[in-house]
C-alpha cells in the first residue's frame, strides 16, 4: 500500500490550508484526507485527485460537507455507510475541524 501517489495544494492568499491526497489500494483510488474551505474547493480537489481513474473509488466524506456528498452522488457514487471523525475524549483537535471534508481512511479517523 502506497501512502500517497497523488498530493494537491490550492494556493490563495493567506497559509496553504487547502489539501488533497490519493493513493491506490489495489484497483481502487481512494481519496483522502481533502481539507478545504468550502465544499466548492473540496470538489475542485477531489476532481482533480480522481483525474483520469476509470475503475472504483473511495473516499470517506464528513457530514459538514453535504454539496461535496452530493457532487459525489451525481457523479455515480455510492453513500455505503457513514463514518465519524475520531477525537480524544475532553481535549480539543488542533486545526478547524469543520475544514476536513474527507479524512484519509477510516483506520486513522
Amino acid at each position: 500500500m502506497n501512502s500517497g501517489e497523488r498530493f494537491r495544494l490550492v494556493e490563495r492568499d493567506g497559509p496553504i490550508v487547502r489539501t488533497g491526497a490519493a493513493w491506490s489500494n489495489v484497483d481502487t483510488r481512494v481519496i483522502g484526507p481533502v481539507v478545504a474551505d468550502d465544499s466548492t474547493v473540496a470538489t475542485e480537489l477531489v476532481a482533480d485527485l480522481v483525474g483520469e481513474w476509470d475503475g472504483p473509488i473511495r473516499i470517506d466524506v464528513s457530514d459538514a460537507h453535504p454539496e461535496l456528498v452530493s457532487w459525489l452522488t451525481s457523479r455515480g457514487l455510492e453513500v455505503v455507510n457513514i463514518c465519524d471523525l475520531m477525537v480524544h475524549k475532553g481535549r480539543s483537535m488542533p486545526g478547524d475541524r469543520r475544514k476536513l471534508a474527507a479524512i484519509m481512511n477510516q483506520a486513522h479517523g
